[in-house]
């Protein structure tokens, strides 16, 4: 027998990144940049503390906490643009103008006007940034994923030259916030609003109500 609800349950998707930087004072920024992801994965990593026991002679555990939390991202895109190869290299962007007879960045001289995007590798160290991802599901529920602020930086080499397609890999790591380290949200069916969790309704709520009605 199928079993519908694993099979409406079943995620494969493509989707949208974007990066949304954070600015000099704090502040988010009104502009977010589709980064051309092609893979995003999130990863939670915790330490514990465990508490064991002898009394019985075997060493037995009796209890274990989580003392560290850690959530970690990795990112592959494939575009080059001026906005990732600035996430890539921690730098700022600047747009250059060379006039005809100037010296262009390769030592020539210029027989024209020339407009370069520069950026300068170093000049913005850490890049802290809200990543929002909308995907776009080949089979499966639209999901809409937040990380409401990391640590980006190049997770890998920067290719100048290849025989393929080119791609660059990003990490990073999230910071805490008052909305927590990262939120997902799963569209739900008018059905699924009716029968599972209504929009003001959290799963909490629902275990709370069911408690009541097994003591009634």
């Amino acid at each position: 027998m199928i079993n519908n609800a694993q099979k409406d349950n079943l995620y494969l998707a493509g989707g949208t990144l974007y990066i949304q930087p954070y600015l000099k004072d704090g502040s988010l920024s009104s502009e977010k940049y589709d980064m051309g992801a092609t893979e995003v994965t999130l990863t939670r990593d915790t330490q514990s503390a465990i508490a064991f026991t002898r009394s019985g002679g075997l060493k037995q555990k009796i209890a274990e906490v989580v003392t560290e939390e850690n959530y970690t991202m990795k990112i592959t895109c494939n575009s080059f643009s001026p906005m990732n190869l600035a996430s890539a290299l921690g730098s700022r962007v600047e747009k250059v103008t060379i006039l005809d007879g100037e010296i262009l960045p390769n030592g020539e001289l210029a027989n024209g006007d020339y407009t370069f995007i520069k950026i300068d590798a170093g000049s913005n160290p850490l890049l802290k940034a809200k990543l929002i991802f909308e995907s776009k599901p080949i089979s499966g529920k639209r999901v809409i994923a937040i990380i409401h602020e990391a640590n980006i930086k190049m997770g890998g080499d920067l290719p100048l030259m290849s025989e393929e397609f080119a791609t660059m890999s990003f990490e990073g790591s999230a910071n805490k916030t008052q909305e927590g380290y990262y939120t997902h949200y799963i569209e739900q069916s008018f059905t699924e609003q009716k029968d599972d969790l209504s929009p003001t309704q959290t799963q909490e709520t629902q275990v709370e109500q069911a408690q009541e009605n097994a003591t009634v």
